[in-house]
């Protein structure tokens, strides 16, 4: 993997994919030349890296519609907690003015340039389909649905019906492009997509405001085609 330094988030996503995105560009096996389709986005770390670190022609779906970054959201975001929207706290005032030293208004500035040189696109998934693929010539995709049977920590959630539909829409897409789907580790998921390859991954997830870390296990899952 390239060891161009890769842009950080600057805000907080529940089930951020940071420390994953070498193992998911290497799973993809994204390349310059290629047509990559982030369909979820979140926080737009991983369409934004791809676009820095491989070169290749990426489009972003803003899922979630916070894009370009307004100041009021991320404001917002920092001071609760995963960007939940819970109650603030002093502790997360001090985390957050910590970050504010660390030249955090200058970082969300650069983000946004950063989202100039992407595709950015606002669709919901189900509008995403083999005739959009094909018209733009999308060869690779990464999936980051909101997590099965999580609630209440994303600004759009999923209820089972909308994760079957999405496997549906993947297993027409397959044919004709490869996929890595990252997924909170459940027995739904890995029920539902037995004949696609599984993958475990350890990751720690990190809170900079309790200073409390704790090693969940993700899903990858790919066609591998």
């Amino acid at each position: 993997m390239s060891k161009i330094k890769k842009i950080q988030p600057v805000i907080s996503y529940f089930g951020s994919k940071f420390r994953m995105i070498d193992t998911i560009f290497s799973l993809l096996e994204l390349k310059n030349n290629d047509n990559f389709l982030d369909l979820f986005g979140g926080s737009g770390i991983v369409g934004i890296n791809a676009s820095k670190i491989i070169g290749c022609n990426t489009f972003l779906n803003d899922f979630d519609n916070i894009f370009p970054l307004k100041l009021k959201y991320a404001l917002k975001n920092i001071l609760s907690f995963e960007g939940n929207m819970k109650n603030y706290t002093l502790s997360r005032l001090n985390y957050f003015i910590k970050r504010l030293d660390n030249g955090w208004l200058d970082k969300l500035n650069f983000y946004n340039k950063q989202l100039t040189k992407l595709n950015l696109i606002h669709k919901d998934f189900n509008n995403i389909d083999v005739e959009f693929i094909k018209n733009n010539k999308i060869n690779k995709i990464y999936v980051d649905p909101p997590y099965f049977g999580v609630k209440k920590l994303y600004k759009s959630s999923f209820d089972t019906k909308q994760h079957i539909n999405l496997f549906l829409k993947l297993e027409k897409l397959k044919k004709i492009t490869k996929i890595v789907v990252s997924y909170n580790d459940c027995k739904f998921i890995r029920s539902l997509y037995k004949d696609w390859k599984i993958i475990e991954f350890k990751k720690t997830n990190h809170s900079g405001v309790s200073k409390t870390k704790k090693i969940v296990t993700e899903l990858l899952i790919t066609n591998g085609i």
